[in-house]
């Protein structure tokens, strides 16, 4: 549902401020950072909403990049 949400906004977006690879790097570098805590922090002590909330960087990070 994010992605999608943002992958739509992204092209709106683009087609407003006409450049493409700073949007991009940034956002790229956050679904690098979300996929890297994803792998590296969780535990079964963990809780749920940070998980979700990776989930939820990882999938605006996809959706801007796509």
């Amino acid at each position: 549902m994010f992605a999608i949400t943002f992958n739509l906004t992204s092209g709106w977006a683009l087609s407003m401020i006409k450049y493409q690879m700073p949007m991009c790097l940034v956002w790229g570098i956050a679904i690098t950072f979300a996929d890297a805590l994803f792998v590296a922090y969780p535990s079964p002590s963990t809780p749920a909403a940070h998980i979700y909330g990776f989930g939820i960087l990882m999938g605006i990070g996809a959706g801007i990049t796509l």
